[in-house]
């Protein structure tokens, strides 16, 4: 959460393995005040294995909401 205090958006993260061994590759871009904060509006992953392999995410509203506790419990 550092970088937000700063005022700065992340822009690439990298989601690894349980081995350290890069799974997919995200970029974030047009960052725009959604649900009352800067968050990305187009975010890109990749497959590391396929690079051909591909997703796009557009988002173009967001609002806030709760949910109860109970929705997360896996047991």
């Amino acid at each position: 959460m550092l970088p937000l205090l700063f005022g700065l958006h992340p822009k690439k993260a990298e989601f690894l393995t349980l081995s350290d061994k890069v799974l997919k590759r995200a970029t974030y871009e047009n960052y725009s005040l959604l649900a009352g904060k800067m968050r990305p509006t187009v975010m890109r992953i990749q497959d590391s294995l396929r690079e051909e392999a591909i997703s796009w995410i557009q988002v173009d509203e967001m609002k806030s909401q709760e949910f109860p506790a109970s929705l997360f419990n896996q047991n």
